[in-house]
């Protein structure tokens, strides 16, 4: 499954995977699904690995975005957009909302932890779709944590940098760099882009697709 997502202002981080093994299929949403993150790839994406994808309430702090607040998880410098709802602006009624959505959001992200484990420690040929910026040493540091943690031996990442942000390409042997502009001012962003970087690729079955942007 692609995610189509411009970053206008934020580095997203939605993430996805559809698992192909003969005729059995496993979809929908992964770990994370429907977040954007304002951190770089190494504590956005790496530390949740090695944290064993751990998740407090203590490291969320509610953040005004805009026109609304968000829960923002300082650990990960992750915003849980879709999950929580808050009503009203002042301090103290937002932290009783928080601590009532808190746990029903927990356990969802419990399942949603064993549904990404069990792909990342599978016997499965993965693609993972990273968009946005990424450093040299951070790409040399997720392809260590995904060999180290996970049982996980035959991937790839796909890494698609905005020409109009100034990301840049990177080379690294699991790596293929694609550059696109994602100009668009749809959350979508540029279909044809997107189209463009993800020509081409193939992956052989049994199969497993993560998105992340």
């Amino acid at each position: 499954m692609k995610k189509h997502q411009s970053i206008p202002d934020k580095h997203s981080l939605p993430d996805y995977a559809k698992v192909s093994d003969k005729d059995n299929v496993i979809g929908g949403s992964f770990y994370f699904d429907w977040q954007w993150r304002d951190s770089g790839v190494r504590k956005g994406v790496i530390d949740v690995f090695q944290s064993d994808f751990k998740l407090e309430a203590n490291d969320f702090i509610i953040k005004q975005v805009k026109d609304h607040f968000e829960a923002y998880n300082e650990r990960y410098g992750i915003y849980f957009t879709h999950d929580f709802k808050f009503t009203t602006s002042t301090s103290l009624e937002q932290k009783r909302e928080f601590n009532e959505q808190f746990s029903e959001v927990y356990k969802k992200y419990r399942y949603l932890t064993e549904k990404t484990k069990k792909v990342l420690n599978g016997n499965l040929n993965v693609l993972f779709v990273l968009s946005g910026p990424l450093e040299t040493d951070e790409a040399i540091q997720l392809s260590r944590t995904l060999r180290s943690q996970f049982l996980l031996k035959h991937f790839k990442i796909l890494h698609i940098p905005f020409r109009n942000f100034g990301n840049n390409e990177v080379e690294h042997p699991d790596i293929i760099s694609r550059a696109i502009d994602n100009t668009s001012n749809s959350w979508q962003g540029n279909n044809k882009a997107w189209d463009l970087a993800f020509n081409d690729i193939h992956i052989s079955p049994p199969t497993c697709k993560i998105t992340s942007s």
